[in-house]
């Protein structure tokens, strides 16, 4: 009796005969598999956390909802934003403290550069059109204790018109 196994991707690969060695090869795949899941799945650095607001709108009718993330260094990495007419809904953060779910479903937000992104009634995002520079200035203006979004001349000239109402459902 023989075991035979491969990984190329972890550059291992394993051939014994024998029962000694086909339970020690058992042990070292286990061993490979659970390092292979454990990469793909909970490693990684630890996010920011950030916040989530809910501002009123000048129509009084309506809710502009926001959420923010922030990176292992503690800087706005992107943030996400729609309107609503009975409130926020729900949103979800992994172990890593990462943004993972608004209303329930899976959102794919870059973490590899800043942006700002509309949140779309299908669940995904589209990512609003802004230069770095205005990027740099929003994030700043959010983070200052009174910002509203009515208040921001760029949130109101750039964001506010790429939204769009996306009500929570019952999840």
């Amino acid at each position: 009796m023989f075991v035979e196994a491969s990984f190329p991707e972890l550059g291992a690969e394993f051939r014994v005969e024998g029962l000694a060695e086909s339970l020690a090869a058992m042990k070292r795949l286990v061993l490979a598999s659970l390092v292979l899941v454990g990469l793909l799945v909970g490693c990684g650095p630890r996010f920011g956390g950030g916040s989530s607001g809910s501002y009123g709108n000048p129509d009084r009718q309506t809710t502009t909802e926001v959420v923010t993330q922030r990176d292992p260094n503690g800087q706005l990495l992107f943030a996400i934003a729609w309107t609503a007419k009975s409130g926020g809904g729900t949103i979800t953060r992994s172990q890593r403290n990462l943004l993972t779910t608004i209303h329930g479903r899976t959102v794919y937000p870059s973490l590899a550069r800043r942006a700002v992104y509309a949140f779309q009634t299908n669940g995904g995002l589209r990512e609003i059109p802004l230069t770095q520079e205005q990027i740099t200035t929003l994030f700043r203006e959010m983070q200052a204790t009174d910002f509203h979004t009515s208040h921001s001349q760029l949130w109101q000239k750039e964001v506010a018109p790429s939204l769009i109402k996306v009500e929570a459902t019952n999840d």
